[in-house]
């Protein structure tokens, strides 16, 4: 599987950001060859993924690999061990200078973000339908709860989106957890 033939990559100031734009096309034999790539902490996450969710995490996986052996430029994207943190970014293991990474996927599109300064995040949201302002009152600051309140139909949904995915990329650039109360704090409103 050589995911650079159907990665667009751009380099924002030494931050490489690489899209799998459609990964509808890539075939289940090639997603299960990926598998292959993972370790055993990557593995045991697999397990308890089924559909697009395991299909999204292998890949993500690939992407990461990939990104992280172009940045490098001399590993064979196979070498980068992952090691799997509940609730957290994967921990990459190298005896060298570890670059900075980030992977989000959704709705079968797939980001990954590798440079080398500190704090990195990256997120993508399919848009879908949601309870926005459920969603909203639960994990957004009260600011902007209020101005999401405000709003109606797609001006709704394309201000929820583009404060949840602000959000999901500052979280990762802390490497906190969902569930850390990072979320509420910080208003992009």
């Amino acid at each position: 599987m050589q995911p650079n033939a159907t990665t667009a990559g751009i380099d924002a100031g030494g931050v490489s950001l690489h899209l799998w734009p459609d990964t509808a096309s890539i075939s289940a034999h090639d997603v299960e060859n990926g598998a292959d790539w993972l370790g055993a902490s990557e593995r045991s996450r697999l397990a308890g993924l089924r559909g697009q969710r395991r299909r999204d995490f292998i890949l993500g996986r690939v992407l990461l690999r990939s990104a992280l052996s172009a940045d490098a430029g001399c590993r064979s994207p196979r070498d980068w061990q992952l090691i799997e943190r509940h609730e957290l970014p994967p921990f990459l293991k190298t005896e060298d200078g570890a670059p900075s990474f980030s992977v989000s996927h959704s709705g079968g599109y797939i980001a990954v973000a590798v440079g080398h300064s500190a704090g990195m995040g990256v997120d993508i949201e399919y848009h879908r339908p949601r309870r926005f302002l459920a969603l909203a009152e639960h994990w957004f600051h009260p600011n902007e709860f209020e101005c999401l309140r405000a709003q109606a139909g797609d001006a709704q949904a394309e201000a929820f989106f583009r404060i949840w995915t602000l959000k999901e990329a500052a979280l990762k650039s802390r490497c906190a957890g969902i569930f850390s109360g990072y979320l509420r704090q910080l208003d992009f409103s």
